[in-house]
Parts: structure tokens; C-alpha cells; sequence
């Protein structure tokens, strides 16, 4: 049903109409972000597969919204994690990759979101 939708938006919507659905993606997406810097937090709870639940989503809507960079920063964190779905928990390097990461997109969303305060007062 969902694919259906987002076919139906990809082919319906145009860029100007994505402007209306930035405060609903932002809410979102930052729920997403805090999700995964809580799991981040403490590596010996970390559930990876809620983590890429997370952030297969917030790929998808960045995709979906034209927010390229935020899309690409989401793919290499799926790439990463991907191969180790399997691990109880993430070693260190992989933790403090993924905390990186995760503040490189909490930073595109804060450039997202100041560009969406700034349209609205145009």
C-alpha cells in the first residue's frame, strides 16, 4: 500500500509542493536521529536491528523530500551496519563511526530546518 503512495507522490509532487511536508519530515527525523543516539549511547543495549529500522526510514523520507546529502550520510550508515546485524553489540570503532555519522545528519537536518524557517519568512 505504502509503495503504492510513494509512486503515486513521486509522480504527483513536484519540489515546491515538498516544501509543505519539511515540518512533518523535520519532527520526524529528528525523532529518528534521538532514537539512534540513544541506542548509540550505551553499546551494550544497542539493538541493531531498531537502529537500522530508524535509519532505513529517515533514508527513505530524505530521498522521498530531495534532501540528498542527508540521503547519502543515511546510506553509508546502512552500508555499515548492515554486515554487522549479527553482533550482540558494536565495537568501538564502529560505535564512534556511527556517533559521527549520526551528527553529520543531525547537522543536515538543523541546515534543513533553518532553510524551511527561512523560506517562511520570505
Amino acid at each position: 500500500m505504502s509503495y503504492c503512495f510513494f509512486i503515486l507522490y513521486d509522480y504527483l509532487m513536484t519540489p515546491r509542493d515538498n516544501a509543505g511536508y519539511n515540518d512533518l519530515f523535520l519532527k520526524t527525523a529528528f525523532d529518528h536521529i534521538r532514537i539512534c543516539e540513544d541506542l548509540l549511547s550505551n553499546p551494550q543495549l544497542m539493538d541493531f536491528e531498531e537502529f537500522f529500522r530508524n535509519i532505513h526510514s529517515l533514508k527513505g523520507s530524505s530521498e522521498l523530500m530531495e534532501h540528498q546529502t542527508l540521503t547519502q550520510i543515511c546510506r553509508e550508515m546502512i552500508n555499515l551496519i548492515r554486515p554487522q546485524q549479527d553482533l550482540l553489540t558494536p565495537d568501538a570503532t564502529l560505535n564512534a563511526t556511527l556517533q559521527n555519522l549520526i551528527k553529520k545528519a543531525k547537522n543536515q537536518l538543523d541546515l534543513i530546518q533553518s532553510k524551511n524557517v527561512e523560506e517562511l519568512g520570505a
